[in-house]
């Protein structure tokens, strides 16, 4: 009789011992989950902030990309003129 009961005190240890396990590695699993989780949530937050970088800077290379367009059409304007009053002011020489 005692051997029966060292026997199932020694399997009710083992069987306490691996239900706590059990319940601590889903614990530990939890908090593991949560960290990632608390990570992941500062990785969107950076993302989020580098988009919005991002996309300013596409917006300040298309301003700037105007902006030397219409100083280049500017420049062939004044090019135009510079000619025509070359070639006005160069006429009224030979007049």
């Amino acid at each position: 009789m005692e051997q029966f009961l060292a026997v199932n005190l020694v399997s009710i240890i083992q069987l306490v011992a691996f239900i706590g396990g059990g319940i601590w590695i889903v614990g530990q699993l939890k908090s593991v989950q949560e960290a990632q989780s608390r990570r992941l949530e500062s990785v969107e937050k950076e993302l989020y902030e580098l988009r919005k970088v991002v996309i300013a800077m596409a917006r300040q290379e298309e301003r700037m990309t105007a902006m030397d367009q219409r100083m280049l059409a500017q420049g062939a304007r004044l090019d135009r003129v510079a000619n025509q009053l070359y070639r006005h002011g160069s006429q009224e020489e030979k007049d």
